[in-house]
């Protein structure tokens, strides 16, 4: 549970738009804080660490005490979001995910490819710790996802329909969303201008698909999150909304955070991707997206199909084909 905010107290002419706090050896120092900030709790054991946070998350990087340094490059300097090590998953009569490791580098958007069945939303599910795995690990951060300090707060996700209160609206469930991850309802506000969600009154089991997209991802957005997991995030968009997302997803890694989207729309991924992985129950391909089309002369596609074989790629065609 959230034990609360630190005392945060104005100080000086510029109070409006500055906040003065202290760690627990007395150094004090000025943070720009919005009304959507994230909160530090009140535990001692957290209080260096949430600072780091708040000023990391401003953009104030010089603002914190040496002791609050230290902690910051120990634990936020890492090169990679995520570690995934001989992750697998068997279900009763297959194995989903076998093997598979790879790496998700910071402030990129990475490419995770796969056919249906692949195993892509297992190996998401394991990360998050909704499922556990058969054997191997994944890590957010440096912790498995179950023990990462104030993991609501810096991972966002969108998987799937969004799990709202029944028969709620959209403004109301947000706001739902907002209070238990700390955030004020102007963020609320703030978000759903930006997914470009109009009908804020409107019951979330009466949106359209692609509504319910915008929907999901507002959720993810809320608390403005280091790092991004969204399944199948252009289902049910239409073109304007695809390139809206992929605009989206390019300025989010461009600020520095860190963006993981599974998909089979290889097309649009092509557009929007830095890295890619491509997953076939086990790892077929793992590196940037020159290094897989040989810097665009080959299509995504064609590398695509070539690494989880022409036989499936045969046999979905012909499916489609099938009146």
């Amino acid at each position: 549970a959230r034990l609360g905010p630190l005392p945060l107290e104005k100080e000086g002419s510029n109070a409006q738009s500055k906040w003065c706090s202290s760690d627990r050896n007395g150094n004090r120092f000025h943070i720009p804080v919005h009304s959507y900030s994230f909160h530090p709790r009140t535990d001692q054991r957290f209080r260096e660490m949430d600072l780091c946070r708040i000023a990391r998350c401003s953009g104030n990087y010089h603002a914190y005490s040496h002791t609050a340094r230290h902690v910051h490059k120990r634990t936020f300097m890492n090169e990679y979001a995520i570690s995934v090590r001989a992750l697998s998953r068997d279900f009763r009569r297959r194995t989903a995910v076998d093997n598979a490791t790879f790496d998700v580098r910071k402030g990129r958007v990475t490419g995770l490819l796969g056919l249906n069945g692949a195993g892509k939303t297992t190996t998401l599910r394991m990360m998050l710790g909704l499922i556990a795995p058969t054997r191997g690990i994944a890590t957010v951060f440096g912790s498995p996802y179950a023990s990462l300090v104030d993991a609501p707060r810096r991972v966002g996700v969108s998987m799937g329909d969004v799990d709202a209160t029944p028969g709620a609206s959209v403004i109301g469930d947000l706001r739902t969303c907002a209070t238990i991850l700390g955030v004020s309802y102007r963020r609320c506000d703030e978000v759903l201008d930006f997914v470009g969600l109009e009908e804020r009154g409107k019951k979330i089991d009466k949106l359209s698909k692609g509504m319910m997209q915008r929907y999901s991802l507002a959720v993810a957005l809320l608390t403005l999150p280091d790092l991004l997991i969204l399944d199948e995030p252009a289902n049910g968009l239409d073109p304007e909304g695809i390139r809206w997302l992929r605009d989206i997803l390019r300025a989010y890694a461009d600020s520095g955070r860190t963006v993981l989207l599974s998909s089979h729309q290889l097309a649009e991924v092509e557009q929007t991707v830095d890295d890619v992985i491509v997953l076939q129950t086990s790892v077929r391909f793992l590196g940037t997206l020159d290094e897989l089309t040989d810097g665009g002369a080959v299509r995504l596609e064609q590398r695509f199909f070539d690494l989880v074989g022409a036989q499936k790629h045969t046999a979905r065609h012909a499916s489609e084909a099938t009146p």
